[in-house]
């Protein structure tokens, strides 16, 4: 029997013909491709979200300095009202009176902290962390990941940045000007055997503490082996209401995202260096309340200048 024309068409063109290897191969390369594409674009796009915030928490920060500045006519101190931190004693003026109120100053600030602070030493104010950094060493000691310039470098300079040790500075103290001091910048915190050469804090191999020693100690730090290094005490960024070197303290010894060392077992005389996860670079508030992206390619003598606030530097970062 001979079939209508028109079911052999149907017949003929219903038939499908499978993929072949080679068409598999190069589907699932063009998706390789476009993957390796997507997923470094989009990891950016959150990082420079994450850096956003960063920079907003400084801008928050600096806020609170400027009004606890209108308030007491002065800038707080690096270490003040019992050891505590410039972080806490701007809480009132960021919105957080609060967890202020929460603390018990009259047991003074301490590492690991004293029970009748547990409870206000568990909080952490957001503006304080920097999303880029994820780590947090301890639940007790709520980390920071913005520090205080205190100058650059005790051992030379002395406590010539923008937090004294106990002493409140005013405008005037700014011989510099504000616009040329950085006031804070952004550290990674540490806690451990964290070896990261950005986040932990080594003991240098031999104790350099005259002035005159100072340019070999920053060397010696430079160049430390951070797989066979001592990791040395305390952390970065471990405890936001104490106010010293390391928890809320930082200094210019060495630019941004360079090495942290003891020197010997000194911490004082010690190198705190700025560090982020940012790509190439530390935010940097400076004492006009302006926020400055400051990359690691900054020469030294620059950097060193923006920590001192009366060393009669011009310096210009931008």
């Amino acid at each position: 029997m001979r079939m209508p024309e028109n079911t052999k068409t149907r017949i003929k063109g219903g038939a499908r013909r499978g993929l072949t290897l080679i068409e598999v191969v190069v589907v699932l390369v063009v998706i390789g491709i476009l993957t390796a594409i997507l997923i470094p674009a989009v990891a950016a796009m959150r990082e420079s979200a994450r850096q956003a915030q960063c920079t907003n928490n400084l801008r928050q920060i600096g806020l609170g300095l400027s009004n606890y500045l209108s308030t007491h006519d002065m800038f707080p101190a690096g270490n003040s009202s019992r050891g505590f931190s410039s972080l806490v004693m701007i809480l009132p003026h960021i919105e957080q009176s609060p967890l202020y109120h929460s603390i018990n100053f009259e047991n003074g600030a301490a590492t690991p902290p004293n029970a009748a602070n547990t409870t206000s030493y568990s909080s952490r104010p957001d503006a304080y962390h920097c999303p880029s950094d994820e780590f947090v060493p301890e639940p007790m000691l709520r980390a920071s990941n913005y520090g205080g310039n205190q100058g650059a470098g005790v051992q030379k300079f002395g406590y010539n940045g923008a937090f004294a040790m106990t002493l409140g500075l005013r405008p005037a103290n700014f011989t510099d000007g504000l616009s040329s001091t950085a006031f804070f910048s952004e550290f990674l915190a540490s806690g451990g055997e964290n070896r990261d050469i950005k986040r932990a804090v080594f003991a240098s191999p031999v104790q350099l503490l005259a002035e005159r020693e100072f340019t070999q100690f920053c060397s010696v730090c430079a160049s430390i082996d951070p797989a066979t290094a001592e990791v040395g005490y305390p952390f970065k960024g471990w405890n936001w209401t104490f106010g010293d070197f390391g928890q809320t303290l930082y200094n210019h010894s060495l630019g941004p995202n360079q090495p942290s060392c003891l020197n010997g077992n000194a911490y004082q005389q010690g190198i705190w260096s700025a560090s982020s996860r940012h790509r190439a670079g530390v935010n940097v508030l400076f004492g006009d309340m302006r926020v400055v992206f400051v990359h690691d390619s900054i020469e030294l003598a620059a950097w060193r200048g923006i920590a001192s606030r009366n060393g009669g530097e011009v310096t210009a970062v931008e």
